[in-house]
């Protein structure tokens, strides 16, 4: 059998496309002074997705969890949701929907992002002693460019526990 070339070349086109997002506020969040041995009242950010694909995201804490573990939790509690175990086989374990990050709560610590969609996260600052709380917090959005933040998509999170006085001292 002999090869003929197509007079008709079939022409194709490829368009790779990352998962595109956005994360308002930029900088983070800044609960300002709160009375120790409180909760503050919950402050949130927003993870947008503008792209074309679901996406998920994890939270994690940059000193802690490096990014690659954040994503297989994602994953990990996308998957869990969808099918039940299998008979004779241990259950995932649960994730508890919010991460402890120094002196602040995060809820939910993963999630899945459809196209077009928000996703709020709540942050709350637990005040103890008379401190200023400064942490960052890293949000891992899976397939995302492989330049854009390698280690995670930073987030600030400030917070000063107080405790109330008068000075009597300087009159």
């Amino acid at each position: 059998m002999a090869f003929t070339s197509n007079p008709f070349p079939l022409q194709v086109s490829v368009n790779a496309v990352f998962s595109k997002y956005t994360i308002t506020p930029q900088k983070g969040l800044n609960f300002g002074p709160v009375m120790y041995n409180t909760t503050s009242q919950a402050h949130t950010f927003e993870i947008a997705n503008v792209g074309e694909f679901p996406f998920a995201f994890a939270l994690f804490d940059t000193a802690k969890t490096p990014p690659a573990d954040a994503a297989a939790a994602a994953d990990a509690s996308k998957d869990a949701k969808k099918k039940p175990p299998l008979k004779g086989t241990k259950e995932a374990p649960k994730s508890s929907g919010s991460v402890a990050v120094g002196a602040f709560t995060i809820s939910p610590e993963c999630g899945v992002v459809e196209p077009g969609s928000r996703q709020t996260v709540s942050v709350t600052f637990q005040a103890t002693g008379s401190q200023l709380c400064t942490q960052s917090v890293g949000v891992d959005v899976k397939d995302r460019p492989f330049t854009d933040h390698p280690a995670g998509v930073p987030l600030e999170l400030i917070g000063e526990s107080c405790i109330p006085g008068i000075e009597c001292e300087k009159v």
